[in-house]
């Protein structure tokens, strides 16, 4: 026979349910309040359990919560019922887990539900647990589960808010500011490739072990340069805890890994907290992203890859400021592509363009990593040569048409180019 518990606070409604229930041949136990009858449930786990949403010590909610975090009492079905149901009722007893929410009035439905909860029932271990403190145990055990509900929903709440940060460096700085109130640990550490973060969180005195344990951890190779943040908030004591790592998933996608090294006391607390990161932090990392790409569109020339002609100018307009300020020199050079509309007239546009690939590529190569290249417009492409006077502006000039001037390019229509280049040089001195 299917044993029930059936928390009701109030005599007359309890008695009339438990004698329909036992007309069903069910073996019901009475609980006329939520700690009783929580209490009687981890005793001796029933097959279901029929709450009321309100009930004096614990809510329904509260009390489905809880005994579906219990290992004694997860597998078994709460159902509530009560007189109010609005959308929030509704909605929290979903949250919590119960298998339906019914009117209190009516009962046919209420059976209804039992019998398709007890059909659907996944099967439990035969394993209870006898609480020794009884009442006052139990009440002690919901507190701490509320608590416990209560952080994380914070935790998740302030990993959320971390999508309003634009960059992905300042997303890691406010994740680290952050959790270094809430926990200690040695480093903790994140890797997003698309975004080409590596950060790490560490004590000034743990940089190069707490890297290189944070590499090997998540698998980061030495090419992917670190993002590392150095303060007295992280643990300075050496620990022989093992790191910890999950894969952050938005939705089923992976869009990078967290790796953790607790202290050796709270190993559990950090794996509970790892959790709650892996879970919530996938929605900022796709957001950091999506800013990442917009950013790189708006400043980018889509067919040569170069900086585009609105991103070249608001770096002149920060940079001309700063080089009349300290006295030195800015060249700025202005490149355009010989006879390029018989490229164009001749072999079409689609070698036109391989043609302007070409030429970006070539420039971008002679020239320094410090030199700034954009695609000015049509065949024109521009660079902004730092701390280069005019001599020197015309001798990276010059070697630039030259590279243009031996190399071929490869185009679709099959036979290889070679052209060459017109230059004009201004300095700003």
């Amino acid at each position: 026979m299917q044993r029930l518990l059936l928390i009701d606070p109030t005599p007359s409604s309890r008695a009339q349910l438990a004698k329909r229930l036992e007309a069903l041949g069910y073996v019901v136990t009475l609980a006329e309040d939520g700690i009783s009858g929580a209490s009687l449930a981890l005793a001796d786990p029933p097959d279901a359990v029929i709450a009321d949403l309100w009930t004096p010590g614990a809510s329904g909610v509260q009390i489905c919560r809880f005994l579906r975090s219990e290992p004694a009492t997860a597998k078994v079905p709460v159902l509530l019922r009560g007189d109010e149901l609005d959308r929030r009722n509704r909605f929290w007893a979903r949250r919590a887990g119960a298998a339906t929410l019914v009117d209190k009035e009516r009962v046919s439905e209420l059976l209804m539900a039992l019998e398709r909860a007890l059909a659907t029932a996944p099967e439990r271990d035969d394993f209870f647990m006898q609480l020794p403190g009884g009442v006052t145990d139990v009440r002690e055990r919901i507190a701490k589960h509320l608590d416990t509900a209560l952080f994380e929903s914070v935790i998740a709440a302030e990993l959320r808010a971390l999508a309003a940060c634009d960059t992905p460096q300042r997303l890691f700085d406010r994740l680290t500011q952050f959790l270094s109130q809430v926990h200690s640990y040695r480093w903790l550490a994140v890797y997003a490739p698309e975004l080409s973060l590596f950060g790490i969180h560490h004590h000034p005195d743990d940089g190069d072990a707490a890297e290189a344990e944070a590499r090997g951890a998540l698998g980061v190779t030495e090419a992917q340069t670190s993002f590392r943040l150095e303060d007295a908030d992280t643990s300075p004591c050496p620990s022989t805890a093992s790191p910890m790592t999950r894969t952050v998933y938005l939705g089923r996608t992976p869009v990078g890994r967290i790796a953790l090294c607790p202290t050796d006391s709270d190993r559990a607390e950090a794996e509970n907290l790892l959790a709650i990161l892996a879970n919530e932090l996938g929605g900022p990392l796709k957001v950091a992203l999506l800013v990442e790409e917009t950013r790189r569109l708006a400043s980018t020339d889509p067919l040569t890859g170069l900086m585009n002609r609105r991103a070249f100018g608001q770096w002149i307009a920060q940079e001309a400021p700063r080089v009349a300020r300290y006295d030195q020199h800015l060249s700025v050079a202005l490149l355009d592509v010989d006879h390029f509309k018989s490229v164009n007239d001749r072999y079409g546009h689609e070698t036109g363009d391989a043609a302007l690939i070409h030429v970006a590529r070539t420039v971008s190569e002679v020239l320094r990593d410090a030199d700034i290249v954009a695609r000015w417009g049509g065949e024109e492409i521009v660079a902004a040569l730092p701390h280069t006077d005019g001599a020197g502006a015309r001798r990276a000039c010059e070697r630039v048409r030259a590279a243009l001037e031996a190399r071929s390019c490869p185009t679709p229509s099959g036979p290889s180019l070679s052209g060459t280049a017109s230059i004009g040089v201004a300095t700003l001195a």
